[in-house]
């Protein structure tokens, strides 16, 4: 009798092993609705210059341009990286914080204005040119001299977490184009054209669009056009599909599957973890997360 209840016993516990895993592995399927508004996201969208980007910091920005002298990073030939890195440290700082990333833009002639030019100074002393001269630039140690200095850019900022990209400015004129303030409905539909067409992450001379009313605009549509942009740019991540288990506990698996569309303008172009979490609902804290294996987002 005793080893009956025994079997009796064995077969309910393994009955409930097996009913537990076959709740365990049923999945829940949830098909969401696309979010119709623009995200902060990082490394796109409008790109203001960094004083106004960390003066008031304007919606949507995560990438800001800093205009750079070349004589404040390099004033000879035998500087090495350290003028960078110091350079980095005292103006970039406190940009973390703000969730911004830079784009050091370091030109040598601002303009066609006498004395707007800012070579190094042993190039002049070497080659014995005019700073504003049209030759100083033909000369093969001013070429020389650029491409050593793109290199030096690159081995000192390819890592650095706070930089978003390099734009170099050093060849002619900083050149500029107006910035507009008003971005009425066709300006915005032209510009959502250009930033499909060139798979564009992110624009600079449409960034100071008028965010006070200042310029008589009508507030509401800027938003909505600038909200438009900013939806183009880059990369944007449908999630089509998610389904999981419909519950799970410490010592089980969860099951996870998920089906996502890239619709925006170009990729994401960095190697980035991908981590999926869970957050309670009532209090928004994070309650687990799990960092994703073998997955190059880079290609959705």
């Amino acid at each position: 009798m005793m080893n009956k209840d025994k079997v009796k016993l064995f077969f309910l516990c393994f009955l409930i092993g097996l009913i537990s895993q076959m709740e365990a592995l049923h999945l829940v399927t949830i098909t969401p609705t696309e979010y119709d508004g623009a995200f902060s996201y990082p490394l796109k969208g409008f790109r203001p210059d960094i004083q106004k980007a960390s003066n008031a910091t304007p919606p949507y920005t995560t990438i800001s341009r800093h205009y750079i002298k070349r004589i404040e990073v390099e004033s000879n030939a035998s500087d090495d990286y350290t003028k960078l890195v110091e350079f980095a440290d005292k103006n970039w700082a406190h940009l973390p914080a703000l969730n911004i990333r830079v784009l050091p833009r370091i030109y040598i002639d601002w303009d066609s204005k006498s004395g707007n030019e800012y070579w190094s100074a042993d190039i002049l002393q070497r080659i014995g040119l005019q700073s504003e001269g049209p030759n100083l630039w033909r000369t093969q140690l001013v070429k020389d001299r650029l491409v050593a200095f793109v290199h030096k850019m690159g081995q000192t900022w390819n890592n650095d977490p706070s930089i978003a990209w390099i734009q170099t400015g050093l060849v002619g004129y900083c050149g500029e184009q107006e910035n507009p303030v008003n971005i009425n409905d066709q300006y915005t539909d032209n510009m959502i054209d250009v930033i499909r067409e060139l798979h564009a992450i992110g624009f600079g001379g449409i960034a100071n669009y008028d965010l006070t009313g200042d310029y008589k605009t009508n507030l509401d549509i800027v938003k909505a056009n600038a909200d438009k942009m900013q939806k183009e740019f880059g990369y944007r991540f449908l999630l089509t599909e998610f389904n999981c288990s419909s519950w799970t506990s410490e010592d089980r698996t969860l099951a996870l599957n998920f089906k996502v569309k890239n619709i925006g303008s170009a990729p994401f172009y960095e190697l980035w973890p991908v981590a999926v979490v869970l957050i309670d609902e009532a209090s928004k804290e994070l309650v687990w997360k799990e960092v994703l294996t073998n997955i190059d987002f880079s290609s959705w």
